[in-house]
C-alpha cells in the first residue's frame, strides 16, 4: 500500500515487508534462470532424473543385482552415442561414460598413438580417456551436488562434441589413413 504525505509517496509496512520478502527469493536463484539445482541423485533416483530430461534410460545392473547406471542413447551430428550415466558408490560423483571403439590387438597398439591420448587428457579435463576391456572410452565426472538439467545437458554436449573433434586419437581406423597420407608424413605428423 503507498500512502501519499505532503506530496511524498511512501510505502506502508506490509507492502516494505513484501518486496524485502521478495527481493530475498530472487537473490536466491541461480545465476542464469531459475533452473534449481537437483538434490544430490542416488542410483534410484537418476533414472527419474534422466527420463525428465527426455531421454529413455535403460537399466545397467550391477554385478549384485542392483543398479550400476543407465544407458541412454544420444544423437549427435548424425551419430548415436551409447552413453552411460552412473551415480559413485559414495554418492559424491555423477559419471557420465562414452565407450568410443574397441581397440583390435592391444598389444600392438602404438606407444605414440597411446602418449598423444594422455596429452589430450591434460587438455580435456575434467574429462579423459580411459582404456577398459579391450575398449577406449571418455568419462566426464559430474559433481553430484548443485547439478541442475541445463548444466548435466550443456556437458554431455560437450562431451560429445569433444569426441568428434578427439576421434583421429581415439579411433583405429582413422590411424591407418592419417599415416598413408603422404603431405602428414612430409610435415612430420604421425
Amino acid at each position: 500500500m503507498t500512502v501519499t504525505l505532503r506530496g511524498r509517496r511512501r510505502r506502508g509496512p506490509a507492502l516494505e515487508l513484501a518486496l524485502t520478502v521478495l527481493l530475498a527469493l530472487l537473490t536466491c536463484l541461480p545465476a542464469g534462470g531459475t533452473e534449481n539445482p537437483v538434490s544430490p541423485l542416488t542410483s534410484e533416483t537418476l533414472g527419474t532424473f534422466l527420463r525428465a530430461l527426455g531421454y529413455e534410460p535403460e537399466l545397467i545392473p550391477s554385478a549384485s543385482g542392483g543398479i550400476w547406471g543407465y544407458g541412454i542413447p544420444v544423437k549427435q551430428s548424425g551419430r548415436t552415442f551409447n552413453v552411460e550415466v552412473q551415480v559413485s558408490s559414495d554418492e559424491q560423483t555423477v559419471w557420465v561414460i562414452v565407450p568410443l571403439r574397441i581397440v583390435p590387438d592391444p598389444p600392438k597398439l602404438p606407444a605414440p598413438r597411446l602418449l598423444r591420448l594422455l596429452e589430450e587428457n591434460d587438455q580435456i579435463g575434467p574429462a579423459s580417456f580411459a582404456y577398459v576391456n579391450r575398449r577406449f572410452h571418455l568419462n566426464l565426472p559430474l559433481p553430484n551436488h548443485g547439478l541442475t538439467p541445463a548444466r548435466f545437458r550443456n556437458d554431455l554436449q560437450a562431451l560429445l562434441g569433444t569426441i568428434g573433434r578427439t576421434e583421429p586419437l581415439w579411433n583405429p581406423a582413422k590411424w591407418a589413413s592419417e599415416e598413408a597420407s603422404p603431405s602428414r608424413a612430409r610435415q612430420g605428423i604421425r
